[in-house]
């Protein structure tokens, strides 16, 4: 699976351009965090009958999720109305960039630069069938308002997709790193996930752990000693460190650096 393959259309430099064509985008964590979201969505979204489903997504960041749905449904012949929120004007801009260069057959994508808490206020007059809080809820000084005014816009037996950070993330991420992308808690436990989402009338259906045994040691040498801006050594530290991507097979509480749930909303 090549996740972020689109970032082709806005590189400058034909080399990384080839690369990004071949194998994705170079984040490491991006394809190791993303695989079971995209792969929980592509066998959700098959089975559904309903001409167009709505997505929200929260924190949507260069739009990486709302360009893998749009291969997914070119390839299950379903359609999506997706609207991207996210506080980063440059993201936004990034992510409009890749739009005007990616084939959105007939689905709608947008997105919209604004504070999440800030649009689900202010929005609040329309319902979604799929709500995607993909690494936001740690970057939120309001978790808890930010849940209960998503659940507000669900329509029965509307989704929640959630990932966060385990308590080990800093261990083998770095402390500097962890906090230079903004996190606010060390991480969260599966059973505290459970019960912000029990508090607003949402059960789990789905979860999975990634970034274990052998994906953590990756991201360890990717993020934390390897750790570099310059484009060039990014390339080469992704080329030699590409095999942990398909070695993160062991995965549990005890080992894992992050964390994937699904919730479905109840009616009590």
């Amino acid at each position: 699976m090549k996740i972020g393959d689109y970032y082709y259309y806005i590189s400058e430099n034909w080399i990384v351009k080839i690369i990004i064509k071949l194998f994705g985008t170079i984040d490491l964590h991006s394809h190791i965090r993303l695989k079971p979201v995209i792969n929980f969505l592509q066998h959700y979204l098959s089975k559904k009958s309903r001409k167009s489903i709505k997505i929200l997504e929260l924190g949507c960041g260069t739009g990486v999720c709302a360009f893998e749905l749009n291969k997914i449904s070119q390839k299950g012949k379903f359609n999506f109305d997706y609207t991207g929120i996210d506080v980063s004007s440059n993201l936004i801009s990034i992510s409009q960039k890749i739009l005007k260069s990616v084939n959105v057959y007939n689905n709608r994508i947008k997105f919209i630069c604004d504070d999440a808490i800030n649009y689900l206020t202010t929005n609040n007059n329309f319902k979604v069938d799929i709500i995607l809080l993909v690494d936001i809820i740690e970057h939120i000084n309001e978790p808890e308002r930010l849940l209960n005014l998503s659940n507000n816009l669900l329509n029965k037996d509307g989704i929640i997709l959630v990932s966060v950070p385990t308590p080990l993330y800093p261990k083998y991420f770095g402390a500097k790193f962890h906090k230079e992308m903004g996190h606010l808690v060390e991480g969260y436990s599966l059973n505290s996930i459970v019960e912000m989402f029990n508090d607003i009338n949402c059960v789990m259906i789905f979860y999975n752990y990634n970034t274990g045994f052998i994906g953590k040691y990756g991201c360890y040498l990717y993020y934390k000693i390897f750790n570099t801006r310059k484009r060039v050594l990014q390339i080469i530290k992704w080329l030699l460190l590409m095999p942990f991507k398909y070695l993160d097979l062991i995965n549990n509480s005890k080992i894992s650096c992050s964390l994937f749930a699904v919730f479905r909303k109840t009616h009590i």
